[in-house]
C-alpha cells in the first residue's frame, strides 16, 4: 500500500511538471529508432536498386552488391541491439501498457519491399 501511494505521488509530480516517466521516454526512443531504421532501409534499397538496374558494368554491379550487403549486415546488428533494448523495456513497463514487439530482419526487408540479395 505504501509503495502504491509513493508511486502515485511520483507520477503526479512528473505529470505536474510535464515530465513523462522513464519507461515512456524509453518507449518513445525505441519507436523513433524503429521508424528511422525502417525509413533508412527503404531509402537505401530504392537507391541501390535504381543504381544496380542502371549499372552498365559487372564491376559497378559488384560494388553495389557489396555495398548493399554491408548495409544489411549493419542493419542486422542494429536490430539485434534494438531487440535487446525492447526486451529490457518490456520487462520494465507497467503490465497494463502495451509491449513493443521485437523486429525481425527479414520482415523489415519485406516491409521496405527490399530483397536481401541485390541481383
Amino acid at each position: 500500500m505504501l509503495f502504491e501511494e509513493g508511486q502515485a505521488l511520483a507520477n503526479a509530480i512528473l505529470k505536474d511538471n510535464d515530465v513523462p516517466p522513464a519507461w515512456i521516454m524509453e518507449r518513445n526512443h525505441i519507436l523513433e529508432e524503429q521508424t528511422t531504421l525502417r525509413a533508412e532501409i527503404r531509402r537505401k534499397w530504392l537507391w541501390h536498386e535504381a543504381k544496380f538496374n542502371a549499372a552498365d558494368t559487372a564491376e559497378a554491379r559488384g560494388r553495389l552488391t557489396i555495398s548493399w550487403d554491408d548495409a544489411c549486415l549493419k542493419w542486422h546488428d542494429q536490430i539485434v541491439a534494438l531487440n535487446k533494448r525492447i526486451t529490457t523495456y518490456n520487462l520494465k513497463r507497467p503490465l497494463a501498457n502495451l509491449e513493443i514487439f521485437k523486429l525481425n530482419f527479414e520482415e523489415e526487408l519485406k516491409r521496405a519491399a527490399a530483397l536481401r540479395w541485390l541481383r
